[in-house]
């Protein structure tokens, strides 16, 4: 079996030094991954109750908004623009998977539920320089800025004996700009395929400009009925705008493809 493995590691190395020799002046990729986010946005605790009157507290949980965790996807194309220095420009997408369930229940069946899913679109351009490792290896550093636009959608629910409320709440963000870091490193397989993996870093901050609450069957003059809520600065008669994070670091894997 050693024998084998050695084997085995000698042909890679052979392989690959051979294959990094070329020096791509186009290339496509796809990576995908996950992102981790770094602060948050305290969008409430989760509590268990005793009862709904005088009960007193069972568990509580903390809940966090970061536009930055979860899925990651990107597609782009890196062009050289000297020998160990290349352009990228992406366009990338993200999305919260499983979201935030913020839930305060208590004996007795009353429940009241709000779920949070998100999503985000931008785009980047960063500058990368390159750095050959045993003309086998290639590592790579980015840095950048990027545009960020965020969808936040929340869906509240009251039950319990004799209630059965409900409400869907849009917010709108302010687009976000972004500053941009990665280190990577590409090994190619053959002429025509590089695999990668990186770890990436967003610096990003949203702000929420407006509120819409739809499909609501709460009584008026509630918070939760049918309603457009418009954040401003420095006014008297509403709140101001709020800020979540986008600021995240991912750990991602991808493939290149030459083309030039």
């Amino acid at each position: 079996m050693r024998p084998f493995a050695f084997f085995a590691v000698a042909v890679l190395c052979i392989s690959g030094a051979a294959i990094g020799q070329q020096k791509e002046m186009l290339d496509v990729y796809a990576v995908a991954g996950a992102g981790i986010g770094v602060g948050g946005l305290d969008v409430g605790a989760s509590q268990s109750w005793s009862a709904l009157v005088g009960g007193y507290l069972t568990k509580t949980t903390d809940n966090y908004l970061n536009f930055g965790s979860g899925l990651q996807l990107e597609g782009g194309a890196d062009v050289r623009i000297m020998q160990h220095l290349y352009g990228q420009a992406a366009l990338c997408y993200g999305n919260g998977l499983w979201g935030i369930d913020k839930v305060v229940e208590y004996a007795g069946g009353d429940k009241t539920t709000d779920q949070y899913s998100y999503s985000t679109l931008g785009i980047k351009l960063l500058v990368k320089p390159t750095f050959q490792v045993l003309d086998l290896f290639t590592v790579y550093t980015g840095f950048g800025i990027g545009l960020d636009f965020a969808w936040l959608t929340i869906h509240r629910t009251d039950v319990g004996p004799g209630v059965n409320l409900s409400a869907r709440a849009d917010d709108g963000q302010w687009p976000a700009f972004a500053f941009e870091g990665s280190l990577g490193l590409d090994y190619p397989i053959t002429r025509s395929i590089i695999v990668f993996g990186e770890l990436q870093c967003e610096v990003m901050n949203f702000m929420t400009s407006q509120r819409t609450i739809t499909n609501s069957n709460y009584p008026d003059g509630t918070d939760w009925n049918n309603q457009i809520i418009n954040y401003q600065t420095n006014a008297t008669d509403r709140d101001p705008p709020y800020s979540t994070p986008g600021t995240n670091v991912g750990i991602r894997v991808g493939v290149k493809f030459p083309l030039m």
